[in-house]
């Protein structure tokens, strides 16, 4: 195990260990990001940034995301998956933009990323079903609005074919199940 290796090691056991402001794990994170660009610790930085109270707003935003841009591009997976949120939800100042947050998310999942809340697959199944309308699409899946008003949406575009009948019936069964399953609507 080369030196880089023993303190990335060092930097996973502090990170689970302690919390994400003690000095050791910021110091460790902070020389493995300089001295080696390691992603690991690149994206430790990103995290020690949005959990600091006093790094918030659109200022620091920049910040945040260089950290985790440098990450993702250096193939963690945490940082892909955050990057690929980062355009799915239009955050740090950046707009939605759901080609790269397939780019990213798909990455992510390639790099043996499993915890997503739905992102990947909501984006995969617009795109299999042949979603003509995929920024529209996206953007009444996340609207808070009854499921009744997203399908009669759905319904609008189904009879414009902007959508497959599939896409419509999947989403109709999701909302369905949804209600049967929590009581509520789907978002």
């Amino acid at each position: 195990m080369n030196e880089e290796e023993k303190l990335v090691a060092k930097l996973k056991d502090l990170y689970e260990t302690r919390q994400i402001f003690d000095p050791e794990l910021t110091e460790l994170a902070k020389h493995l990001h300089m001295e080696f660009k390691n992603p690991y610790a690149t994206y430790i930085e990103y995290v020690i940034c949005v959990n600091d109270p006093d790094f918030d707003g659109p200022d620091s935003d920049w910040v945040k995301y260089s950290y985790l841009k440098e990450a993702a591009d250096g193939g963690h997976p945490e940082g892909l998956f955050g990057l690929g949120c980062t355009y799915f939800y239009g955050q740090l100042g950046y707009a939605i933009d759901w080609e790269l947050a397939f780019m990213y998310l798909s990455q992510a999942s390639t790099a043996g990323f499993t915890n997503d809340d739905g992102e990947l697959k909501l984006l995969q199944d617009a795109m299999q079903d042949g979603v003509v309308v995929l920024n529209d699409y996206l953007k009444l899946m996340h609207m808070d609005i009854p499921d009744e008003v997203r399908l009669q949406q759905l319904k609008i575009w189904l009879d414009e074919g902007k959508i497959t009948k599939k896409a419509f019936k999947r989403n109709k069964k999701i909302f369905n199940d949804f209600k049967k399953t929590y009581g509520g609507s789907y978002m």
